[in-house]
């Protein structure tokens, strides 16, 4: 199962980098628990992380979503799939992902994190074995629907 301490710092971090850019509104929607398929909305950041703790975080959007955030984040308007859209997706990753990672060795927990890798696309879907289960946590945002999908294989 999935240890709340884990999720919640993720969470936390997913809640705080969202808000740090954006004036309007982030709420935590719904909090699915999924077995070994998840099909994605269409614009995916993977990245993975081992040490103390293994596994894989994947923020997933629809494409206007994914532009919005780009834009978002840069402050200016975002309308292509260019090296600044992908840049920008891929450290929104980065500064989730690392943040909790920050906030796992305050607690001893080492880890690191991969370089995250964008996947783009219809009819796309995280794959785990059976065994794995993936936490899908939504976040209703006034730039559209965010979901981070979490996979973890060892604990600490």
């Amino acid at each position: 199962m999935f240890d709340i301490n884990i999720v919640n710092t993720f969470s936390t971090s997913t809640v705080r980098t969202l808000k740090s850019y954006n004036d309007g509104s982030v709420s935590k929607g719904n909090v699915i628990v999924k077995n070994s398929f998840s099909p994605l909305m269409g614009v995916g950041v993977l990245i993975a992380f081992a040490g103390d703790l293994d596994g894989r975080a994947l923020f997933d959007m629809d494409k206007p979503t994914a532009f919005n955030l780009a834009s978002m984040l840069n402050g200016e308007r975002i309308e292509a799939v260019d090296d600044i859209f992908i840049a920008t997706v891929k450290e929104f990753t980065n500064m989730v992902v690392g943040g909790a990672v920050n906030e796992l060795s305050t607690r001893n927990i080492d880890v690191t994190i991969t370089t995250p890798t964008l996947l783009m696309g219809e009819h796309m879907s995280l794959v785990e074995k059976a065994a794995e289960q993936i936490l899908v946590i939504n976040y209703d945002t006034d730039i559209g629907i965010i979901a981070l999908n979490l996979v973890f294989s060892g604990r600490p």
